[in-house]
């Protein structure tokens, strides 16, 4: 307590001094550090790294000409983010195949969350801008920086608004006409096919449609009421146009794989499925009550036709394999000649196992012939 001693404050001197030191090391490594960062965000990442030490006169003081270094880094950035706005937003305007879209995103969609990156790649680092020292903002260079991002981030948003207002428009329409169309549409028939193919009638609008909800939505951006309605029976329309598939696959395979001679045997099979498809063709819509009861009468119908016809050539290639045999000869010509008696009972040996084998292969047949 005795005033007149000095060691407190040469040991206070002492403290400072280290402290200095200290500072004077720490503001090298982060000079160091911040000239070997080949990015912006790592830039940033470095000083947020040493936040709490920022705020030191020696390092403030250190770090004050690395600032100005940032602004123009983050300047250079914006005009080359500028560039590939400009330059992308042409390829996706014309759909060209080089656009910077993602290969499992819809246009739409694709073109937003490209924009959205753009966004993040430049607003990260202007968040950090702002928090730097009053001194830094009040230059010159910061100010350009700022007005330099203002109008890069209304061109965006604007574009963005744009693509959405653009497709907004047209899914109105859209959603109307196509869930107004038949379920199935036949096609006219070929000099193979007397039926003409079925085909399910759901469009590809409609699939990409609600492509671009499900994935806007995944952005978090509104959608229009309509698109959203009809995004909620996404799984309906999914199981419904799977089932049809199924059933329009089995019935054109039906009448592609059929012979003229087996068209006949199964005219009245066909013509049962034509009538169990015919609500389909001619008064189903997409957006039509009765939709699940007339998929399941088809399936049952389609099905039993199908299993038929599987029996039956199943059964055909049977009987082609059992016949096969019956073409070897029943005669064999020696070359030298032998008497009647011995010529008769070689004939019989082979005749005989022949007739067996096709009197029993014949009984098969015809209980395939009855099965079918």
């Amino acid at each position: 307590m005795d005033i007149e001693k000095r060691e407190f404050d040469d040991h206070y001197f002492k403290f400072r001094q280290r402290m200095k030191e200290l500072d004077r090391r720490l503001a090298s490594i982060l000079t160091q550090g911040f000239d070997d960062s080949d990015t912006i965000i790592g830039k940033f990442k470095l000083l947020d790294s040493f936040e709490g030490l920022l705020s030191r006169t020696i390092i403030q003081d250190e770090l004050e000409r690395k600032h100005i270094t940032l602004l123009d880094l983050y300047k250079q950035d914006l005009k080359i983010v500028s560039t590939i706005f400009i330059e992308g937003k042409l390829l996706v305007d014309k759909q060209d195949e080089k656009a910077p879209i993602s290969n499992n995103l819809p246009p739409i969609a694709g073109s937003l969350n490209w924009t959205k990156g753009l966004l993040e790649r430049i607003k990260e680092p202007m968040d950090k801008l702002t928090q730097l020292s009053q001194s830094v903002q009040d230059r010159e260079e910061y100010k350009d920086v700022q007005k330099l991002y203002a109008s890069l981030h209304k061109n965006i948003k604007e574009y963005d608004a744009y693509k959405i207002s653009q497709w907004e428009a047209s899914v109105s329409e859209q959603t109307d006409d196509n869930l107004n169309k038949c379920l199935l549409v036949r096609e006219e028939a070929t000099d193979k096919v007397e039926e003409g193919f079925v085909r399910v009638n759901f469009d590809p609008i409609l699939i990409r449609l609600l492509r671009e909800v499900k994935y806007l939505q995944l952005l978090d951006i509104d959608v229009p009421e309509k698109a959203a309605l009809l995004y909620k029976n996404v799984n309906t329309y999914r199981t419904q146009k799977g089932n049809l598939d199924i059933i329009v696959d089995i019935y054109n395979e039906i009448l592609r794989t059929l012979l003229p001679v087996e068209k006949p045997l199964l005219s009245d099979r066909i013509q049962r499925i034509n009538k169990a498809l015919e609500p389909g063709i001619a008064d189903l819509r997409w957006n039509s009550p009765g939709i699940d009861p007339f998929i399941k009468n088809a399936m049952e119908v389609v099905t039993d036709v199908d299993e038929l016809v599987r029996l039956m050539k199943d059964n055909v290639r049977k009987m082609q394999q059992m016949m096969v045999k019956w073409k070897d000869s029943l005669f064999d010509r020696r070359m030298k000649p032998f008497p009647p008696d011995e010529l008769e009972q070689n004939h019989q040996s082979l005749v005989g196992p022949k007739l067996e084998d096709i009197k029993i292969h014949g009984k098969e047949i015809h209980r395939l012939l009855k099965v079918t």
